[in-house]
């Protein structure tokens, strides 16, 4: 019996483990206490930065706004017109047509037409519902009231 104690207390086979399981308390230790440390202040941070956004303006107030703004984009068509060739095989630009309808805060229906001529810049025109050309409107601020009625959808 005095032997296996003896075998028991000299032997170094089980020392490595013991390091191990040390060394891991440690730096399991070192992490609670940087956790704890920053704590105070990555909360106090996240006040501050939801304190400011609470606050904020987005997109300004309607009373900003000249007309209705854009509420949803309810379709778009568009179509590409091939440049003819002729006979010495000069080819005329390609031209493309776009054009998007758009609903309004006032539950009017708008449309943009883009045409390019491919190697110039775009020309846009906003009409009205009334065929009336219009200045580019802007995007509803988050939180519009919907202008369409009760139980209505846009699909």
């Amino acid at each position: 019996m005095l032997r296996i104690v003896k075998d028991f207390l000299t032997s170094e086979s089980g020392s490595t483990t013991a390091d191990w399981i040390v060394l891991t308390a440690g730096v399991v230790g070192l992490g609670i206490g940087g956790v704890s440390l920053t704590r105070l202040g990555v909360n106090s941070l996240g006040d501050d930065i939801a304190a400011s956004l609470r606050n904020a303006v987005v997109a300004g107030d309607d009373s900003t706004l000249a007309g209705p703004t854009i509420f949803a984009v309810l379709r778009g068509m568009g179509t590409i017109q091939r440049g003819a060739c002729d006979a010495s095989g000069v080819c005329a630009p390609d031209i493309s047509h776009v054009t998007m309808l758009y609903m309004m805060s006032d539950g009017s229906t708008w449309s943009r037409t883009r045409r390019q001529v491919f190697g110039e810049p775009a020309t846009e025109t906003w009409r009205d519902s009334n065929g009336n050309v219009q200045s580019a409107p802007e995007f509803s601020p988050p939180g519009t009231p919907s202008p369409l009625p009760p139980g209505v959808a846009i699909h």
